[in-house]
Protein backbone atom coordinates (compact mmCIF):
# COMPACT_ATOMS: atom_id res chain seq x y z
CA UNK A 1 0.00 0.00 0.00
CA UNK A 2 1.31 3.42 -0.93
CA UNK A 3 1.05 6.70 0.90
CA UNK A 4 1.02 5.23 4.39
CA UNK A 5 2.47 7.12 7.33
CA UNK A 6 5.41 5.64 9.20
CA UNK A 7 3.06 4.64 12.01
CA UNK A 8 0.62 2.94 9.61
CA UNK A 9 3.46 1.09 7.87
CA UNK A 10 4.59 -0.16 11.27
CA UNK A 11 1.04 -1.34 12.08
CA UNK A 12 0.74 -3.15 8.74
CA UNK A 13 4.06 -4.95 9.33
CA UNK A 14 2.86 -5.88 12.82
CA UNK A 15 -0.36 -7.33 11.35
CA UNK A 16 1.53 -9.39 8.77
CA UNK A 17 4.04 -10.61 11.36
CA UNK A 18 1.33 -11.67 13.83
CA UNK A 19 -0.61 -13.44 11.09
CA UNK A 20 2.43 -15.49 10.05
CA UNK A 21 3.45 -16.20 13.66
CA UNK A 22 0.10 -17.62 14.74
CA UNK A 23 -0.56 -19.49 11.48
CA UNK A 24 2.84 -21.13 11.97
CA UNK A 25 1.70 -22.29 15.41
CA UNK A 26 -1.47 -23.63 13.77
CA UNK A 27 0.66 -25.47 11.14
CA UNK A 28 -1.15 -23.65 8.31
CA UNK A 29 1.43 -20.97 7.56
CA UNK A 30 0.65 -21.21 3.84
CA UNK A 31 -2.67 -19.45 4.43
CA UNK A 32 -0.77 -16.17 4.99
CA UNK A 33 -0.05 -15.83 1.26
CA UNK A 34 -3.79 -15.85 0.57
CA UNK A 35 -4.58 -12.97 2.96
CA UNK A 36 -4.55 -9.45 1.54
CA UNK A 37 -5.09 -6.00 3.07
CA UNK A 38 -7.00 -2.92 1.94
CA UNK A 39 -7.53 0.47 3.56
CA UNK A 40 -10.66 2.24 2.34
CA UNK A 41 -10.63 5.92 1.56
CA UNK A 42 -12.66 8.28 3.73
CA UNK A 43 -15.17 8.86 0.95
CA UNK A 44 -15.77 5.17 0.25
CA UNK A 45 -19.50 4.53 0.17
CA UNK A 46 -19.78 1.04 -1.29
CA UNK A 47 -21.00 -2.11 0.48
CA UNK A 48 -18.53 -1.48 3.30
CA UNK A 49 -19.28 2.22 3.60
CA UNK A 50 -20.56 1.78 7.17
CA UNK A 51 -17.18 0.62 8.50
CA UNK A 52 -15.94 2.75 11.38
CA UNK A 53 -12.28 3.67 11.81
CA UNK A 54 -11.50 0.65 14.01
CA UNK A 55 -13.98 -1.64 12.26
CA UNK A 56 -12.99 -4.31 9.78
CA UNK A 57 -14.36 -6.75 7.24
CA UNK A 58 -13.03 -10.17 6.23
CA UNK A 59 -14.10 -10.87 2.66
CA UNK A 60 -13.54 -14.44 1.37
CA UNK A 61 -13.49 -15.15 -2.37
CA UNK A 62 -12.22 -18.31 -4.10
CA UNK A 63 -9.78 -19.22 -1.36
CA UNK A 64 -8.46 -15.67 -0.95
CA UNK A 65 -9.20 -13.43 2.03
CA UNK A 66 -9.32 -9.65 1.91
CA UNK A 67 -9.10 -7.82 5.25
CA UNK A 68 -10.59 -4.36 4.81
CA UNK A 69 -10.67 -1.37 7.14
CA UNK A 70 -10.54 2.41 7.15
CA UNK A 71 -7.35 2.37 9.25
CA UNK A 72 -4.15 0.38 9.65
CA UNK A 73 -5.17 -0.37 13.23
CA UNK A 74 -8.44 -1.80 11.93
CA UNK A 75 -6.41 -4.17 9.75
CA UNK A 76 -4.58 -5.38 12.88
CA UNK A 77 -7.95 -6.06 14.52
CA UNK A 78 -9.03 -7.82 11.33
CA UNK A 79 -6.04 -10.17 11.54
CA UNK A 80 -7.01 -11.13 15.07
CA UNK A 81 -10.63 -11.48 13.94
CA UNK A 82 -9.50 -13.97 11.28
CA UNK A 83 -7.35 -15.86 13.78
CA UNK A 84 -10.24 -15.96 16.26
CA UNK A 85 -12.43 -17.50 13.54
CA UNK A 86 -9.83 -20.30 13.42
CA UNK A 87 -10.25 -20.86 17.18
CA UNK A 88 -7.44 -18.73 18.65
CA UNK A 89 -8.05 -16.77 21.84
CA UNK A 90 -6.08 -14.37 24.07
CA UNK A 91 -7.02 -14.42 27.75
CA UNK A 92 -4.09 -12.75 29.55
CA UNK A 93 -0.82 -11.00 28.73
CA UNK A 94 2.09 -13.31 28.00
CA UNK A 95 2.58 -16.64 26.24
CA UNK A 96 0.47 -18.60 28.74
CA UNK A 97 -2.52 -16.41 27.98
CA UNK A 98 -2.54 -17.36 24.29
CA UNK A 99 -4.77 -20.27 23.27
CA UNK A 100 -3.98 -21.86 19.91
CA UNK A 101 -6.14 -24.93 19.13
CA UNK A 102 -4.58 -28.25 18.10
CA UNK A 103 -7.04 -28.45 15.23
CA UNK A 104 -7.97 -25.04 13.79
CA UNK A 105 -11.45 -24.38 12.51
CA UNK A 106 -12.00 -23.75 8.80
CA UNK A 107 -11.50 -20.17 7.59
CA UNK A 108 -14.73 -18.16 7.26
CA UNK A 109 -16.83 -19.00 4.21
CA UNK A 110 -18.86 -15.79 4.27
CA UNK A 111 -18.07 -12.14 4.84
CA UNK A 112 -17.52 -10.98 8.43
CA UNK A 113 -18.12 -7.31 9.26
CA UNK A 114 -17.41 -5.93 12.74
CA UNK A 115 -17.62 -2.41 14.19
CA UNK A 116 -16.82 -1.43 17.80
CA UNK A 117 -19.71 -0.31 19.98
CA UNK A 118 -17.55 2.08 22.03
CA UNK A 119 -15.20 4.60 20.48
CA UNK A 120 -12.62 4.83 23.28
CA UNK A 121 -11.55 1.48 24.75
CA UNK A 122 -8.48 1.93 26.88
CA UNK A 123 -6.42 0.04 29.40
CA UNK A 124 -4.49 2.00 32.04
CA UNK A 125 -1.39 0.01 32.93
CA UNK A 126 0.34 0.57 36.26
CA UNK A 127 3.65 -0.93 37.26
CA UNK A 128 6.12 1.28 39.09
CA UNK A 129 8.91 -1.25 39.38
CA UNK A 130 12.13 -1.21 37.40
CA UNK A 131 14.69 -3.88 36.69
CA UNK A 132 14.95 -7.16 34.82
CA UNK A 133 11.91 -8.16 32.80
CA UNK A 134 10.27 -4.75 32.92
CA UNK A 135 10.41 -4.03 29.19
CA UNK A 136 9.25 -7.53 28.31
CA UNK A 137 6.22 -7.11 30.59
CA UNK A 138 5.37 -3.82 28.91
CA UNK A 139 5.55 -5.51 25.49
CA UNK A 140 3.35 -8.37 26.67
CA UNK A 141 0.73 -5.96 27.94
CA UNK A 142 0.86 -3.93 24.72
CA UNK A 143 0.40 -7.15 22.73
CA UNK A 144 -2.55 -8.17 24.89
CA UNK A 145 -4.15 -4.74 24.59
CA UNK A 146 -4.17 -4.74 20.79
CA UNK A 147 -5.22 -8.42 20.62
CA UNK A 148 -8.14 -7.50 22.89
CA UNK A 149 -9.05 -4.60 20.55
CA UNK A 150 -8.36 -1.82 23.00
CA UNK A 151 -7.38 1.27 21.05
CA UNK A 152 -5.60 3.29 23.76
CA UNK A 153 -2.86 2.32 26.18
CA UNK A 154 -2.11 4.69 29.04
CA UNK A 155 1.04 4.59 31.15
CA UNK A 156 0.24 5.23 34.80
CA UNK A 157 3.54 5.13 36.65
CA UNK A 158 6.23 7.70 37.41
CA UNK A 159 9.45 5.72 37.10
CA UNK A 160 11.16 5.38 33.72
CA UNK A 161 8.22 7.06 32.01
CA UNK A 162 10.00 8.41 28.92
CA UNK A 163 11.73 5.13 28.06
CA UNK A 164 8.44 3.29 28.54
CA UNK A 165 6.66 5.76 26.25
CA UNK A 166 9.25 5.21 23.51
CA UNK A 167 8.92 1.44 23.84
CA UNK A 168 5.13 1.73 23.63
CA UNK A 169 5.20 4.04 20.60
CA UNK A 170 7.62 1.73 18.75
CA UNK A 171 5.49 -1.35 19.47
CA UNK A 172 3.62 -1.25 16.16
CA UNK A 173 0.20 -2.52 17.16
CA UNK A 174 -1.49 0.77 16.32
CA UNK A 175 -2.46 1.67 19.89
CA UNK A 176 -2.69 5.33 20.83
CA UNK A 177 -0.26 5.94 23.68
CA UNK A 178 -0.99 8.37 26.49
CA UNK A 179 -0.22 9.02 30.15
CA UNK A 180 -2.25 9.38 33.33
CA UNK A 181 -0.47 10.83 36.34
CA UNK A 182 -1.43 12.12 39.79
CA UNK A 183 0.94 15.01 39.44
CA UNK A 184 -0.22 18.16 41.26
CA UNK A 185 2.76 17.94 43.61
CA UNK A 186 5.22 17.93 40.67
CA UNK A 187 3.49 20.87 39.02
CA UNK A 188 4.09 22.90 42.18
CA UNK A 189 7.45 21.55 43.40
CA UNK A 190 8.07 21.38 47.14
CA UNK A 191 11.38 23.25 46.70
CA UNK A 192 9.26 26.40 46.34
CA UNK A 193 7.74 26.01 49.79
CA UNK A 194 10.43 27.91 51.69
CA UNK A 195 10.15 30.97 49.42
CA UNK A 196 6.40 30.83 48.74
CA UNK A 197 4.59 28.97 51.53
CA UNK A 198 1.38 30.86 50.65
CA UNK A 199 1.24 28.90 47.38
CA UNK A 200 0.66 25.66 49.27
CA UNK A 201 -2.49 24.45 50.96
CA UNK A 202 -3.52 25.30 54.52
CA UNK A 203 -4.23 22.33 56.77
CA UNK A 204 -5.33 22.79 60.42
CA UNK A 205 -4.04 26.36 60.44
CA UNK A 206 -0.62 25.53 58.95
CA UNK A 207 0.74 25.63 55.42
CA UNK A 208 1.81 22.18 54.23
CA UNK A 209 3.65 21.06 51.11
CA UNK A 210 2.38 17.48 51.10
CA UNK A 211 -0.44 17.47 48.52
CA UNK A 212 -2.16 19.75 46.00
CA UNK A 213 -1.98 23.55 46.59
CA UNK A 214 -3.85 26.76 47.43
CA UNK A 215 -6.05 27.25 44.37
CA UNK A 216 -7.01 30.76 45.52
CA UNK A 217 -3.46 32.00 44.97
CA UNK A 218 -3.00 33.36 41.40
CA UNK A 219 0.79 33.00 41.53
CA UNK A 220 0.52 29.34 42.53
CA UNK A 221 -1.86 28.65 39.64
CA UNK A 222 0.46 30.50 37.24
CA UNK A 223 3.34 28.27 38.35
CA UNK A 224 1.17 25.21 37.72
CA UNK A 225 0.36 26.51 34.22
CA UNK A 226 4.05 27.05 33.37
CA UNK A 227 5.04 23.60 34.58
CA UNK A 228 2.10 21.91 32.82
CA UNK A 229 3.29 23.49 29.56
CA UNK A 230 6.85 22.26 30.14
CA UNK A 231 5.62 18.76 30.97
CA UNK A 232 3.47 18.64 27.85
CA UNK A 233 6.40 19.73 25.70
CA UNK A 234 8.43 16.80 27.05
CA UNK A 235 5.75 14.16 26.44
CA UNK A 236 6.00 12.24 23.16
CA UNK A 237 2.45 10.88 23.03
CA UNK A 238 -0.01 10.13 20.23
CA UNK A 239 -3.15 11.66 21.63
CA UNK A 240 -4.17 15.15 22.59
CA UNK A 241 -5.96 14.35 25.84
CA UNK A 242 -3.86 14.74 28.94
CA UNK A 243 -4.54 13.35 32.40
CA UNK A 244 -2.55 15.51 34.80
CA UNK A 245 -4.53 14.78 37.93
CA UNK A 246 -4.78 16.01 41.50
CA UNK A 247 -2.69 14.12 44.05
CA UNK A 248 -3.86 10.61 44.88
CA UNK A 249 -5.26 11.12 48.38
CA UNK A 250 -8.88 11.03 49.61
CA UNK A 251 -9.26 14.68 50.62
CA UNK A 252 -6.27 17.00 50.73
CA UNK A 253 -7.53 20.40 49.66
CA UNK A 254 -6.80 23.86 50.97
CA UNK A 255 -8.58 25.18 54.08
CA UNK A 256 -7.58 28.86 53.81
CA UNK A 257 -10.50 31.35 54.13
CA UNK A 258 -10.79 31.80 50.35
CA UNK A 259 -10.53 28.11 49.48
CA UNK A 260 -12.84 27.07 52.32
CA UNK A 261 -15.71 28.69 50.43
CA UNK A 262 -15.08 26.23 47.60
CA UNK A 263 -16.01 22.56 47.55
CA UNK A 264 -13.29 20.00 46.84
CA UNK A 265 -14.70 19.68 43.33
CA UNK A 266 -14.54 23.45 42.79
CA UNK A 267 -10.94 23.50 43.99
CA UNK A 268 -10.10 20.66 41.62
CA UNK A 269 -11.78 22.51 38.76
CA UNK A 270 -9.61 25.57 39.39
CA UNK A 271 -6.51 23.37 39.35
CA UNK A 272 -7.57 21.71 36.09
CA UNK A 273 -8.24 25.07 34.44
CA UNK A 274 -4.67 26.14 35.24
CA UNK A 275 -3.35 22.86 33.82
CA UNK A 276 -5.52 23.18 30.71
CA UNK A 277 -4.10 26.64 30.05
CA UNK A 278 -0.56 25.22 30.12
CA UNK A 279 -1.45 22.27 27.88
CA UNK A 280 -3.10 24.49 25.28
CA UNK A 281 -0.07 26.80 25.22
CA UNK A 282 1.79 23.87 23.64
CA UNK A 283 -1.07 21.92 22.03
CA UNK A 284 -3.96 24.21 21.01
CA UNK A 285 -6.19 21.18 20.37
CA UNK A 286 -5.24 19.64 23.70
CA UNK A 287 -7.82 18.45 26.22
CA UNK A 288 -7.45 17.81 29.94
CA UNK A 289 -9.22 15.25 32.10
CA UNK A 290 -11.23 16.41 35.13
CA UNK A 291 -11.02 13.41 37.46
CA UNK A 292 -14.13 12.92 39.61
CA UNK A 293 -12.57 10.76 42.31
CA UNK A 294 -12.66 10.52 46.10
CA UNK A 295 -13.68 13.96 47.44
CA UNK A 296 -14.19 15.40 43.94
CA UNK A 297 -16.81 12.86 42.86
CA UNK A 298 -19.59 15.47 43.30
CA UNK A 299 -20.06 17.78 40.35
CA UNK A 300 -18.56 21.28 40.53
CA UNK A 301 -21.49 23.64 41.02
CA UNK A 302 -20.74 27.25 40.19
CA UNK A 303 -17.83 27.50 37.76
CA UNK A 304 -18.19 27.32 34.00
CA UNK A 305 -16.70 24.21 32.38
CA UNK A 306 -14.15 25.49 29.83
CA UNK A 307 -13.85 24.01 26.36
CA UNK A 308 -11.20 21.31 26.36
CA UNK A 309 -11.95 19.97 29.84
CA UNK A 310 -13.67 16.57 29.85
CA UNK A 311 -15.05 14.40 32.65
CA UNK A 312 -13.34 11.22 33.80
CA UNK A 313 -15.58 9.59 36.42
CA UNK A 314 -13.89 7.07 38.73
CA UNK A 315 -16.29 5.03 40.96
CA UNK A 316 -13.40 3.93 43.18
CA UNK A 317 -15.55 3.61 46.30
CA UNK A 318 -18.37 1.55 44.81
CA UNK A 319 -19.88 -1.58 46.33
CA UNK A 320 -19.23 -4.79 44.36
CA UNK A 321 -21.97 -6.79 46.05
CA UNK A 322 -24.59 -4.94 44.03
CA UNK A 323 -24.77 -3.80 40.43
CA UNK A 324 -23.78 -0.18 40.02
CA UNK A 325 -27.34 0.97 39.33
CA UNK A 326 -29.01 -1.22 41.98
CA UNK A 327 -31.28 1.20 43.92
CA UNK A 328 -31.08 -1.04 47.01
CA UNK A 329 -27.42 -0.10 47.48
CA UNK A 330 -27.03 3.36 49.07
CA UNK A 331 -23.34 3.59 48.22
CA UNK A 332 -23.81 2.84 44.52
CA UNK A 333 -27.00 4.91 44.30
CA UNK A 334 -25.05 7.95 45.54
CA UNK A 335 -22.28 7.34 42.99
CA UNK A 336 -24.77 6.98 40.14
CA UNK A 337 -26.44 10.23 41.15
CA UNK A 338 -23.05 11.98 41.18
CA UNK A 339 -22.29 10.53 37.74
CA UNK A 340 -25.58 11.76 36.29
CA UNK A 341 -25.10 15.22 37.78
CA UNK A 342 -21.57 15.40 36.39
CA UNK A 343 -22.85 14.38 32.97
CA UNK A 344 -25.34 17.26 33.12
CA UNK A 345 -22.39 19.66 33.53
CA UNK A 346 -19.87 18.04 31.18
CA UNK A 347 -22.15 16.29 28.67
CA UNK A 348 -21.77 12.70 27.45
CA UNK A 349 -19.95 13.29 24.15
CA UNK A 350 -16.40 13.31 25.56
CA UNK A 351 -17.03 12.03 29.11
CA UNK A 352 -15.35 8.82 30.22
CA UNK A 353 -15.63 6.23 32.95
CA UNK A 354 -12.47 5.07 34.70
CA UNK A 355 -13.23 1.62 36.13
CA UNK A 356 -11.57 -0.81 38.55
CA UNK A 357 -13.05 -4.21 37.66
CA UNK A 358 -9.57 -5.62 36.90
CA UNK A 359 -7.53 -3.74 39.50
CA UNK A 360 -5.61 -6.53 41.23
CA UNK A 361 -4.04 -4.04 43.63
CA UNK A 362 -7.41 -2.64 44.76
CA UNK A 363 -8.82 -6.09 45.47
CA UNK A 364 -5.63 -7.02 47.30
CA UNK A 365 -6.03 -3.89 49.47
CA UNK A 366 -2.75 -2.58 47.99
CA UNK A 367 -0.83 -5.19 49.98
CA UNK A 368 1.14 -8.36 49.33
CA UNK A 369 0.52 -11.18 48.79
CA UNK A 370 -1.72 -10.71 45.76
CA UNK A 371 -5.29 -11.87 46.42
CA UNK A 372 -7.52 -13.65 43.92
CA UNK A 373 -9.22 -11.14 41.67
CA UNK A 374 -13.00 -11.54 42.19
CA UNK A 375 -15.03 -13.06 39.38
CA UNK A 376 -17.19 -10.11 38.33
CA UNK A 377 -18.24 -11.30 34.87
CA UNK A 378 -21.94 -10.52 35.26
CA UNK A 379 -21.20 -7.25 37.05
CA UNK A 380 -18.88 -6.10 34.25
CA UNK A 381 -21.48 -6.96 31.62
CA UNK A 382 -24.24 -5.15 33.50
CA UNK A 383 -22.14 -2.05 34.16
CA UNK A 384 -21.02 -1.75 30.53
CA UNK A 385 -24.66 -1.87 29.41
CA UNK A 386 -25.58 0.67 32.08
CA UNK A 387 -22.90 3.10 30.92
CA UNK A 388 -23.94 2.68 27.31
CA UNK A 389 -27.53 3.38 28.33
CA UNK A 390 -26.38 6.74 29.72
CA UNK A 391 -24.88 7.58 26.33
CA UNK A 392 -21.26 7.01 27.36
CA UNK A 393 -19.03 5.61 24.60
CA UNK A 394 -15.63 5.93 26.31
CA UNK A 395 -14.63 3.39 28.98
CA UNK A 396 -11.25 2.81 30.61
CA UNK A 397 -10.02 0.19 33.05
CA UNK A 398 -6.97 0.14 35.28
CA UNK A 399 -4.96 -3.06 35.01
CA UNK A 400 -1.80 -3.58 37.01
CA UNK A 401 1.20 -5.07 35.24
CA UNK A 402 2.49 -7.56 37.76
CA UNK A 403 5.75 -9.54 37.66
CA UNK A 404 6.05 -12.17 34.94
CA UNK A 405 3.58 -15.02 35.28
CA UNK A 406 1.52 -13.50 38.09
CA UNK A 407 -1.35 -12.46 35.82
CA UNK A 408 -1.78 -16.11 34.81
CA UNK A 409 -1.48 -17.36 38.39
CA UNK A 410 -4.62 -18.73 40.09
CA UNK A 411 -4.74 -15.71 42.38
CA UNK A 412 -5.64 -13.44 39.46
CA UNK A 413 -6.39 -15.70 36.44
CA UNK A 414 -9.79 -14.37 35.59
CA UNK A 415 -11.97 -14.45 32.45
CA UNK A 416 -12.77 -10.78 33.06
CA UNK A 417 -9.43 -9.78 31.52
CA UNK A 418 -10.62 -10.96 28.11
CA UNK A 419 -14.37 -10.48 28.64
CA UNK A 420 -14.27 -6.73 29.31
CA UNK A 421 -12.72 -5.66 25.98
CA UNK A 422 -15.10 -8.01 24.17
CA UNK A 423 -18.04 -6.30 25.86
CA UNK A 424 -16.68 -2.86 24.95
CA UNK A 425 -16.50 -4.04 21.34
CA UNK A 426 -19.88 -5.78 21.46
CA UNK A 427 -22.01 -5.47 24.64
CA UNK A 428 -24.33 -8.23 23.40
CA UNK A 429 -21.74 -10.91 24.17
CA UNK A 430 -23.06 -14.17 25.61
CA UNK A 431 -21.30 -14.01 28.99
CA UNK A 432 -22.23 -17.54 30.06
CA UNK A 433 -21.08 -18.91 26.71
CA UNK A 434 -17.83 -17.00 26.99
CA UNK A 435 -17.16 -18.41 30.48
CA UNK A 436 -17.82 -21.96 29.23
CA UNK A 437 -15.41 -21.47 26.33
CA UNK A 438 -12.79 -19.96 28.65
CA UNK A 439 -13.17 -22.94 30.99
CA UNK A 440 -12.76 -25.40 28.13
CA UNK A 441 -9.69 -23.67 26.68
CA UNK A 442 -7.91 -22.61 29.87
CA UNK A 443 -8.86 -25.39 32.30
CA UNK A 444 -9.52 -28.20 29.83
CA UNK A 445 -13.21 -28.71 30.65
CA UNK A 446 -16.42 -26.70 30.35
CA UNK A 447 -17.34 -28.13 33.75
CA UNK A 448 -14.87 -25.68 35.27
CA UNK A 449 -17.43 -22.95 34.50
CA UNK A 450 -19.49 -24.29 37.43
CA UNK A 451 -16.47 -23.69 39.69
CA UNK A 452 -16.13 -20.14 38.42
CA UNK A 453 -19.85 -19.50 38.84
CA UNK A 454 -19.87 -20.71 42.44
CA UNK A 455 -16.83 -18.57 43.20
CA UNK A 456 -18.49 -15.59 41.49
CA UNK A 457 -21.57 -16.00 43.70
CA UNK A 458 -19.31 -16.16 46.76
CA UNK A 459 -17.59 -12.97 45.68
CA UNK A 460 -20.92 -11.14 45.50
CA UNK A 461 -21.57 -11.83 49.21
CA UNK A 462 -17.98 -11.43 50.35
CA UNK A 463 -17.78 -8.86 53.20
CA UNK A 464 -14.71 -7.32 51.56
CA UNK A 465 -16.99 -5.85 48.88
CA UNK A 466 -20.03 -4.78 50.90
CA UNK A 467 -21.88 -1.45 50.93
CA UNK A 468 -20.79 -0.44 54.43
CA UNK A 469 -18.57 -1.98 57.13
CA UNK A 470 -21.72 -2.89 59.11
CA UNK A 471 -23.40 -4.65 56.19
CA UNK A 472 -21.92 -8.06 56.97
CA UNK A 473 -25.11 -9.99 57.68
CA UNK A 474 -24.70 -13.65 56.75
CA UNK A 475 -22.08 -12.81 54.10
CA UNK A 476 -19.20 -14.88 55.53
CA UNK A 477 -21.41 -17.97 55.98
CA UNK A 478 -22.85 -17.67 52.47
CA UNK A 479 -19.39 -17.10 51.01
CA UNK A 480 -18.01 -20.13 52.89
CA UNK A 481 -20.82 -22.38 51.65
CA UNK A 482 -20.35 -21.31 48.02
CA UNK A 483 -16.57 -21.48 48.19
CA UNK A 484 -16.77 -24.99 49.64
CA UNK A 485 -18.88 -26.02 46.63
CA UNK A 486 -16.34 -24.44 44.29
CA UNK A 487 -13.41 -26.23 45.99
CA UNK A 488 -15.17 -29.61 45.88
CA UNK A 489 -16.10 -29.23 42.20
CA UNK A 490 -12.57 -28.16 41.40
CA UNK A 491 -11.12 -31.20 43.16
CA UNK A 492 -13.47 -33.51 41.25
CA UNK A 493 -12.36 -32.01 37.95
CA UNK A 494 -8.65 -32.42 38.62
CA UNK A 495 -8.86 -36.14 37.89
CA UNK A 496 -10.55 -35.53 34.54
CA UNK A 497 -7.86 -33.34 32.96
CA UNK A 498 -4.11 -33.61 32.53
CA UNK A 499 -0.97 -31.55 32.03
CA UNK A 500 -1.10 -27.79 32.36
CA UNK A 501 -4.91 -27.87 32.60
CA UNK A 502 -4.65 -29.91 35.78
CA UNK A 503 -1.90 -27.67 37.15
CA UNK A 504 -4.13 -24.64 36.62
CA UNK A 505 -7.07 -26.32 38.37
CA UNK A 506 -4.87 -27.27 41.33
CA UNK A 507 -3.73 -23.66 41.57
CA UNK A 508 -7.32 -22.42 41.39
CA UNK A 509 -8.39 -24.84 44.12
CA UNK A 510 -5.60 -23.63 46.41
CA UNK A 511 -6.59 -20.01 45.87
CA UNK A 512 -10.25 -20.83 46.56
CA UNK A 513 -9.33 -22.83 49.64
CA UNK A 514 -7.40 -19.84 51.00
CA UNK A 515 -10.53 -17.69 50.57
CA UNK A 516 -12.65 -20.47 52.14
CA UNK A 517 -10.51 -20.53 55.29
CA UNK A 518 -10.86 -16.77 55.65
CA UNK A 519 -14.63 -16.97 55.13
CA UNK A 520 -14.96 -19.75 57.73
CA UNK A 521 -13.03 -17.53 60.14
CA UNK A 522 -15.50 -14.71 59.46
CA UNK A 523 -12.89 -12.63 57.62
CA UNK A 524 -13.52 -13.19 53.93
Amino acid sequence: MRGLSVRDERSLKFAESELRRVLRRLSIEGLASHVHFQILGRSHSGPLGDLKSDGFAIVPAAGEYQIVSRSARGLVYGVYGLLESLGCRWYFPGVEGEHVPLRPASPPGRMIVENPDTSHRSVVAFWDRTGAGRQERIRENLDFAVRSRYNCFYLHWPQGLHSAMKLARDHGGGLDIGIKLHIARQLLPTRLFSSHPEWFRLQDGKRTRDYNLCVSNPQALAEVTRNAQKLTESMDVDITDYSYWQDDVPNAWCQCPSCSRLSSSEQNLRLMKAILKGVKAHTPRGQVSYLAYYATVARPQSSRIPKGLFLEFAPHACCYRHDLDDPRCPKNAALVEHLKQNLERFGTKTSRVFEYWLDVALFSSYRSPVRRLPFLMDRISHDVSFYRGLGLTEVETVQWMLPAGVENAPEVANPGFALLPRLLWNPRQDVAGFVREFSRNFYGSERASAVLRAAAQADRVNPRYLCTPNDRGSGPKQAARLLKQAVERCQELEGAVTGHHRERLVGLRKALRYDLKRAEAGDA
